[in-house]
């Protein structure tokens, strides 16, 4: 087996990424109208170097890439993600495994990396189930959007979303149990009230980042918190609550 070839790297080689009910039987797709831009990066360098998969590793202890194409990556499986994810699902969790061995399987297409590895496929589904997270939210500000006009909301579903698994997903989003964990989910978001400054970038690939190149010695808690938190080139902190903390 070649490596960072999983054994379900065989699964679906020569098909083509459609958008997902959650069911076997797969629905009309629905009209295109927008999509995320592929990683161009990632197309020009296969091109260039006859095929070949950009690296990306991932450390034992890590639960994200760091390097070149950390970026890269991380965007490639939001977008495998919002194409292959099972929408009619509600939550990451009950996501079955040949729904999970496909997404790893459009990644493999597009980067080398060792999925055969235990830590590795743990640390690829955990992001894989953060960015369904994030889909779904995005999905939720969109049935949002209507208000009280359930009837217009119903038939106008999210971009790329097949109609039948619109309508589910309203189903959800409408009932009581749904209601409770969102209003939750909500006011812990607005206790979370300190910002940071270092962009998309994760704390982990940031800290990975500053070790040092002749000792190796990775940057202390505190001094990364200070560093994410203070603006060097606007002398102060990102707000009153960071400074506390800090």
């Amino acid at each position: 087996m070649a490596p960072g070839r999983s054994s379900f790297a065989q699964m679906q080689a020569t098909t083509s990424v459609e958008p997902t009910t959650g069911t076997d039987v797969q629905p009309p797709e629905p009209p295109r109208r927008r999509s995320r831009a592929a990683n161009k990066r990632v197309k020009n360098f296969k091109k260039a170097n006859n095929g070949q998969r950009p690296r990306v590793v991932i450390k034992e202890g890590m639960m994200t890439p760091v390097g070149q194409w950390s970026t890269e990556f991380v965007n490639e499986i939001g977008i495998i993600c919002r194409r292959c994810a099972p929408l009619t699902i509600r939550d990451w969790r009950l996501v079955k495994q040949p729904a999970r061995d496909t997404m790893h399987e459009q990644l493999l297409k597009r980067f080398d990396i060792d999925l055969h590895l235990p830590h590795v496929q743990k640390a690829v589904n955990k992001c894989l189930g953060q960015r369904f997270k994030d889909y779904r939210h995005t999905l939720h500000q969109h049935y949002l959007k209507f208000g009280n006009d359930d009837q217009t909301r119903r038939k106008t579903p999210f971009d790329n979303v097949g109609q039948e698994a619109w309508i589910s997903i309203c189903d959800w989003f409408a009932t009581e149990k749904f209601q409770k964990v969102s209003k939750k989910n909500s006011e812990n978001r607005k206790m979370n009230n300190s910002n940071h400054c270092s962009g998309a970038k994760s704390f982990v690939r940031f800290q990975a980042e500053k070790i040092d190149p002749t000792t190796q010695t990775p940057i202390g808690i505190i001094e990364m918190y200070r560093q994410t938190h203070f603006s060097d080139k606007r002398s102060c902190w990102v707000d009153e609550e960071a400074r506390r903390r800090y």
